[in-house]
């Protein structure tokens, strides 16, 4: 009896189909990465949606805005009289109107919190101690999709920020949450609820020891200045990855701090300046941008609870008139 023997492929239809595979592959991988950035990108939105429905909720119910760092009061402890500022965060003021009743009443707003994770030596662990377990907790409305970067930090963690406005710091803020120690109300906003940006995004820092410069902040003292422009300047031209840094941002939503929390618009978007703070400063004072991993810009939510896609070609003052709350400029819609 005769065997067929089969006949096996030859080196170039290996290789053929090899190349068939690859250029496929090579056509398909990018379409399958726009299409999960784009469905990431409308998760991002619709979780900025839903936090700005809540500040509507919130000011609706008491015709104020939540104070953007912390409680509008402190409190004098020890022999040293340090000052403790209540800084709970704005998402944490909005927890109610976004279906976390538990979790509000869970959080001891009757304890001093400072930023432990920046300075952990001034006193401030004991408002962190009292809410740990609420630290601890994942909001799932605070964290964007896309930034995907997972710190080594037993936190739940903040891609969004709350805008302090465009001077470079909480005391005074010309943004829409604060006026000083006060907490402004929607009138303030003469520029216009829909013309004011209320949040934004801010990628997560790398937790790591080598500071990054998309994500991470640089401590910058000399040079600094009350003019931000100038600070701006400075920063662009000493900040590298040898500078002193902070690598534990949006760490947590509890905290109301810059390093934390809360955002300006010192910076355009994704700016290629990295953020810089003073070192001694809590902190509230320093150019902190808004920066995402979506590809071309940034989502932000309005006062009036509207979320639109900010490009980085941006100009600094046109981003600078929408973080103000009462600039009295004239932005047209196309300009951003």
């Amino acid at each position: 009896m005769k065997r067929k023997v089969g006949r096996g492929f030859t080196l170039v239809e290996a290789l053929t189909v090899v190349g068939v595979v690859g250029l496929l592959a090579g056509l398909t991988l990018p379409a399958v990465q726009r299409a999960r950035e784009a469905a990431a990108r409308v998760a991002c939105s619709n979780n900025l949606r839903q936090i700005g429905l809540a500040l509507n909720a919130y000011t609706a119910a008491l015709d104020r805005m939540p104070l953007g760092v912390g409680l509008p009061n402190r409190k004098q402890v020890g022999p040293d009289r340090i000052v403790l500022f209540k800084q709970y965060s704005v998402f944490a003021q909005l927890l109610p109107h976004l279906e976390r009743r538990a979790l509000f009443d869970a959080t001891n707003f009757d304890v001093g919190l400072n930023d432990f994770l920046m300075h952990p030596g001034r006193g401030a662990t004991a408002g962190i101690e009292a809410n740990r377990t609420v630290a601890a907790s994942t909001v799932a409305t605070f964290l964007c999709p896309s930034d995907a970067h997972l710190q080594p930090l037993d936190f739940g963690g903040c891609s969004y920020r709350a805008n302090l406005g465009a001077s470079g710091s909480a005391f005074p803020s010309d943004g829409p949450f604060m006026d000083g120690l006060r907490s402004t109300g929607p009138a303030a906003i003469t520029d216009g609820l829909s013309a004011t940006l209320a949040f934004s995004e801010k990628l997560r820092g790398s937790g790591g020891s080598r500071p990054h410069p998309r994500r991470d902040m640089y401590y910058m003292d000399a040079g600094w200045s009350h003019v931000p422009e100038r600070s701006y300047e400075t920063c662009s031209r000493s900040l590298n990855t040898d500078s002193r840094s902070f690598t534990k941002g949006g760490a947590t939503w509890l905290i109301g701090t810059l390093s934390q929390s809360c955002y300006n618009h010192v910076m355009a978007p994704n700016d290629p300046v990295p953020d810089c703070v003073q070192s001694r400063m809590v902190p509230v004072g320093g150019l902190v941008g808004a920066r995402s991993d979506h590809s071309g810009g940034v989502q932000g939510a309005f006062c009036d609870g509207s979320v639109r896609f900010i490009l980085n070609g941006v100009t600094r003052e046109v981003w600078k008139a929408l973080g103000t709350r009462a600039g009295g400029e004239l932005i047209e819609a196309s300009s951003f």
